[in-house]
């Protein structure tokens, strides 16, 4: 697991500092599991899921699938039409710009007008 936490930091060009203040923990719990000290439990791995919703929790754990789920290779669909909403107020001269959906797996799609 350690090789892996290792290769995420080199493929996002983060150093281990870096990376454990965008996760929000602790840079000494960080050096732990890049030294194979320690391994990362639930806190951690949830933080990681958070900051990175692209990264393969399974691959990072069990080295098992791709390193980076699906969604982070693709392009958000550009011909897909944005949803039409009823409008009962004044502000019908607005235009969505921008949806994002969350998915509970940690993913998302990003719709630009």
């Amino acid at each position: 697991m350690q090789n892996r936490f290792k290769q995420l930091l080199e493929e996002k060009n983060l150093t281990a500092n870096r990376f454990a203040a965008l996760i929000k923990v602790n840079a000494s719990a960080m050096s732990h599991i890049l030294n194979g000290h320690r391994k990362p439990g639930f806190d951690v791995l949830g933080k990681i899921a958070q900051a990175f919703p692209d990264v393969n929790l399974n691959w990072l754990i069990s080295g098992e699938g791709p390193a980076y789920n699906q969604m982070a290779d693709e392009k958000p669909n550009q011909d897909l039409p944005l949803p039409q909403f009823v409008n009962t107020t004044n502000s019908s001269k607005k235009r969505i710009k921008r949806i994002i959906l969350f998915f509970e797996d940690g993913s998302f799609e990003d719709y630009v007008n």
